[in-house]
């Protein structure tokens, strides 16, 4: 149950870095015969790991323009929260309603976090360089991975990234809480 719990956790924080590609991973996965999950049937269909491809090509390659980038986050923005939720819901097996409520609004909560902070760092330093991108991405891919294969380093790994997205939040909050500085909070 505690496994089923950390996998969920990495799929909603999969989902929240680049939503597209966590579903095309679990798609080329279903594809292959790997995932057996609720949704394998329709993931593993042709058309729609092409669909996926597509809009996971597009994410990535608007992301390497500053005003793709910023459109791209915005998206990602309102619709992280609500990826988690469903990969936890749809990903994970049944064990009772409240329990299954339980893990989803977490899952969304981590999804949250992360996007906030992500965008946060975004919008503050400007277009980010390509090799965060990339570790961005290869990050979402892993994640993915790790929570079908091993759920247990894929908690800690979600476990790390949120406690990461918290320090920088701390700091941030410091830097705008400084005397003379202008806050808004």
């Amino acid at each position: 149950m505690l496994l089923t719990i950390l996998a969920s956790l990495a799929l909603a924080a999969a989902a929240s870095l680049r939503t597209s590609l966590a579903l095309f991973c679990l798609a080329l996965v279903s594809f292959l015969g790997d995932y057996t999950g609720p949704l394998a049937p329709w993931l593993a269909h042709p058309v729609t790991v092409a669909l996926l491809c597509f809009w996971a090509a597009i994410e990535v390659v608007a992301a390497r323009t500053f005003l793709g980038g910023r459109l791209i986050q915005s998206v990602q923005f309102f619709v992280a929260p609500f990826a988690g939720i469903a990969m936890v819901a749809v990903f994970t097996p049944s064990m009772g309603a409240v329990h299954d409520l339980a893990v989803a609004a977490a899952g969304g909560a981590v999804a949250t976090i992360l996007q906030v902070v992500y965008m946060g760092a975004f919008f503050r330093r400007g277009r980010l360089p390509h090799h965060f991108q990339f570790l961005k991405e290869s990050l979402c891919v892993a994640l993915v991975l790790l929570a079908l294969g091993m759920p247990s380093l894929a908690g800690l790994v979600v476990f790390v990234l949120l406690w990461l997205a918290l320090q920088q939040a701390y700091h941030w909050r410091q830097h705008f809480n400084r005397p003379g500085s202008i806050c808004l909070g």
